[in-house]
């Protein structure tokens, strides 16, 4: 794996029928950010994890419409890292 993986964050964008319960994505420990349908959910290997994620939301009733994954531009890595973020 690459730098640029150890260090980045995804995000798994997702677009559904029914918010997403926070406590789906929090026992993760990913980030959850929603607007209405719309779940923004920010972690390490978000794309090794995706699959488990959306599973998860069908269990519980809810139908995934839309899927994007999404890296952190390397700048934003940067600033992160810089400013002693995870």
């Amino acid at each position: 794996e690459d730098i640029m993986g150890k260090l980045s964050n995804q995000t798994l964008q997702l677009k559904t029928d029914l918010p997403v319960p926070r406590n789906i994505i929090i026992r993760r420990n990913l980030e959850i950010k929603q607007k209405g349908k719309i779940s923004n959910i920010t972690g390490k290997n978000i794309k090794k994890k995706a699959k488990d994620i959306i599973n998860a939301i069908e269990k519980s009733g809810i139908n995934v419409k839309e899927i994007d994954i999404v890296d952190e531009k390397l700048e934003t890595v940067f600033l992160r890292l810089t400013k002693g973020e995870k």
